[in-house]
């Protein structure tokens, strides 16, 4: 594995990222345009995330390790203050949920389970931590 503090990105990745970074800053006037246009984005570097459902939901792109840890969720609105709700609550939420069924499923196992909450919305693209500690009850 590659040192962050040395590792220097190549010129394919710089443009790989100017690219998303433009493309996500775009205006979209539907939330599925964004979301599968920032899929297609990423599956040109090999990277897949996929929807799924928790409960009554579906994530707008999620990637786990194994079955059970949100490694990343990503939340897609056409524009801050567009397309019902806060994508970051949303994103928390869906979180949430997963973290719940975890805690149902395994509740005498302890864990931490680390998730990116990436939300897409214009200009306002954001990227947030969030790390859970579960303890054995």
């Amino acid at each position: 594995m590659e040192n962050c503090r040395t590792a220097v990105p190549t010129q394919e990745i710089y443009d790989h990222v100017m690219e998303v970074t433009e493309s996500m800053s775009d205006v979209f006037r539907i939330e599925n345009s964004r979301t599968e246009e920032f899929h297609h984005l990423l599956e040109k570097f090999n990277i897949i995330i996929n929807r799924i459902g928790i409960e009554n939901c579906t994530t707008d792109g999620t990637a786990l390790a194994g079955n059970s840890f949100f490694v990343i969720n990503v939340e897609v609105k056409p524009e801050l203050g567009e397309g019902g709700g806060c994508p970051y609550i949303q994103g928390i939420t869906y979180y949430g949920k997963k973290v719940a069924q975890y805690i149902e499923t395994r509740k005498n196992q302890q864990t931490r389970m680390p998730c990116f909450i990436l939300y897409l919305a214009g200009k306002t693209n954001s990227l947030y931590d969030m790390i859970t500690i579960l303890f054995k009850f």
